[in-house]
C-alpha cells in the first residue's frame, strides 16, 4: 500500500528570510585590492618541454632536392623547450621574453652561403657563392622579446621582437607580409619567431581599432624600414579590416579580411592585392621564375569552421576547411619539368631557383586543406585529430593523423602521429623523398 508522506508544518518566517538584514554591502563581498595587485611588480615563468622521436621512410627516386642521399629510412629525435618570461611593472608596463631551445642528438643539416674571393676559383666554378652544409646539434633562439607601454590608456605601444596577429586565415594568410616565420602544417601549435619593430594600437571604443607597425627587421638604413597599417571594425557580428603594407622600392600591398558567423557556422576570409614582386610568382617560364611584369595579382584564402555536439558532449567534434588561391602560382607541372631536364647544369640551376623561391604549400595556384579533431575520443583524456592538405594542381597531398593523451590533473601530453606524403613522382608533397613518417613524443607544461 502506498502512503503519502505528511509534510511537516512550514515554520519559515518569510519576513525574516527577506529582511533588510540579508542585504550585504558591496565592500563586504568585492575585493577592492585588485587594482593594487595589478600595480605591483611581478615576474612569472612558464613554458613547455617537448621530446619526440620520428621514423621516416624515404624513396630516393622521389627526391628532387637530392639532399636526402640514398637512405631508405631515418630515425631522428629532438628535445626542445619554449620558455616564457612575463615581467609586469608599475603603470601597466610589461616585458615579455619567449626563448626557444633545441637539441638534436643526430644533428641536422644547415645550409650556409659562402662568398668566394679568389678570382681563379670564381672563374673555375663560374660562381662567387657556394652553399655549404654543416651539422648543428643545438640552437638557442629568441622568438619574442618586447616591451608594452601606453599613453594615458589611449594609445598602446609594443616595441621589440614580436609575433603579430595579422589576418584571419587558419593556415594561409595572404594579407600577412610582416611575419617571416610561417605556420607549419605538420605542427600548427609550434611557437613561431617574431619580427623586430614597433606596433601602435589606437582603440576607438569597443568596435574599432587602428594598428600601425614599423618593421625594423634586417634594416641597416632608414630606407629599409617597411610600414604597415590596419583599420579593424565590427558590424553586428562580423569583424572586418582593411590593411596596407609599404616599403621604399616596392609597390604597396593592399589587404582585406573578414570573419563572422552565420547561425552555427563560422567563416573567415582574406584577400591580398600586390605587385608580383611581393608574392613569389613561380611559374613554368624561365626555369621556374615568372618575369616581373608589374601586374597587380591577388591571393585569396577562405575557410569555414563548425563544431558538433555528440554523445551529450558539447563541441566534441571540430572541423575547419580552407581554400587558397594564388593568382601568380604555377598551374603546370613545374617540378616534373625540372626533374626531366636533360642538361645537368641547367637542371641544377633550375633546382636552385625553385628551392630558393619555394614557400611550402603556397606556390601552386590552388590548394585546399581541412583540420578535424574529436575530443574525448574513446576515453575522456584523449583527442583524435586528422588534417589534410592537397595541391590541386599536381594532385599531391599531405595527410596527418594523431592522438594526444592528456591524463586528468596532469601537465603532460603524450602524442602519436602518422604523416603520409601522397602523390606521383615529382609532385610537391613527395619531392623531398619522404613517403611517410611516424612520430612519438611527450610534452610537459610548467
Amino acid at each position: 500500500m502506498n502512503t503519502v508522506p505528511v509534510l511537516a508544518e512550514d515554520t519559515t518566517d518569510e519576513d525574516q528570510l527577506f529582511s533588510e538584514d540579508m542585504i550585504v554591502s558591496e565592500d563586504q563581498i568585492v575585493d577592492d585590492t585588485t587594482g593594487d595587485e595589478l600595480k605591483q611588480k611581478h615576474i612569472g615563468f612558464s613554458g613547455t618541454i617537448n621530446s619526440s622521436t620520428a621514423y621516416t621512410r624515404f624513396d630516393p627516386v622521389y627526391d628532387l632536392t637530392e639532399l636526402g642521399g640514398a637512405e631508405a629510412d631515418q630515425i631522428t629525435s629532438q628535445t626542445s623547450a619554449d620558455i616564457f618570461v612575463d615581467i609586469r611593472l608599475q603603470n601597466w608596463i610589461k616585458g615579455f621574453l619567449s626563448l626557444g631551445v633545441n637539441y638534436y642528438p643526430q644533428g641536422v643539416d644547415e645550409l650556409n652561403t659562402i662568398t668566394l674571393t679568389d678570382p681563379a676559383l670564381i672563374a673555375e666554378l663560374n660562381t662567387d657563392t657556394l652553399l655549404v652544409t654543416n651539422k648543428k646539434y643545438n640552437d638557442i633562439l629568441i622568438k619574442e622579446f618586447f616591451i608594452d607601454a601606453n599613453w594615458k590608456n589611449k594609445v598602446y605601444f609594443r616595441t621589440g621582437k614580436q609575433l603579430l596577429k595579422w589576418g584571419t586565415g587558419y593556415f594561409w594568410n595572404p594579407t600577412d607580409l610582416i611575419n617571416i616565420d610561417r605556420k607549419s602544417f605538420l605542427d600548427m601549435a609550434r611557437v613561431r619567431e617574431g619580427v623586430s619593430g614597433t606596433k601602435i594600437t589606437i582603440p576607438s571604443g569597443i568596435k574599432q581599432n587602428t594598428y600601425f607597425f614599423i618593421d625594423m627587421n634586417d634594416t641597416t638604413k632608414l630606407s629599409d624600414i617597411s610600414l604597415a597599417g590596419k583599420y579593424e571594425f565590427l558590424v553586428k557580428n562580423t569583424e572586418m579590416s582593411f590593411s596596407i603594407w609599404a616599403k621604399n622600392g616596392y609597390h604597396p600591398v593592399y589587404g582585406f579580411d573578414i570573419s563572422g558567423n552565420i547561425f552555427t557556422l563560422d567563416y573567415h576570409g582574406e584577400i591580398g592585392l600586390a605587385n608580383d614582386e611581393r608574392y613569389n610568382a613561380l611559374n613554368y617560364d624561365t626555369l621556374g621564375i615568372k618575369p616581373k611584369t608589374g601586374e597587380m595579382i591577388s591571393q585569396v584564402s577562405f575557410g569555414l569552421s563548425k563544431s558538433f555536439d555528440y554523445g551529450e558532449v558539447k563541441d566534441r567534434i571540430n572541423v575547419t576547411g580552407e581554400f587558397f588561391y594564388n593568382q601568380a602560382g604555377y598551374d603546370k607541372d613545374i617540378i616534373g619539368r625540372i626533374a626531366s631536364e636533360s642538361n645537368p647544369e641547367t637542371k641544377k640551376t633550375a633546382q636552385g631557383l625553385y628551392l630558393a623561391n619555394y614557400q611550402p604549400y603556397s606556390n601552386s595556384k590552388y590548394y585546399a586543406a581541412f583540420f578535424g579533431a574529436i575530443n574525448k575520443f574513446i576515453v575522456s583524456d584523449m583527442t583524435f585529430s586528422m588534417n589534410g592538405l592537397i595541391n590541386l594542381v599536381d594532385n599531391s597531398a599531405v595527410l596527418t593523423t594523431g592522438i594526444a593523451y592528456n591524463p586528468a590533473l596532469t601537465d603532460i601530453v603524450i602524442n602519436f602521429n602518422i604523416n603520409s606524403y601522397l602523390g606521383a613522382q615529382n609532385t610537391e608533397a613527395t619531392m623531398m623523398g619522404k613517403r611517410w613518417d611516424v612520430n612519438v613524443g611527450a610534452q610537459i607544461s610548467f
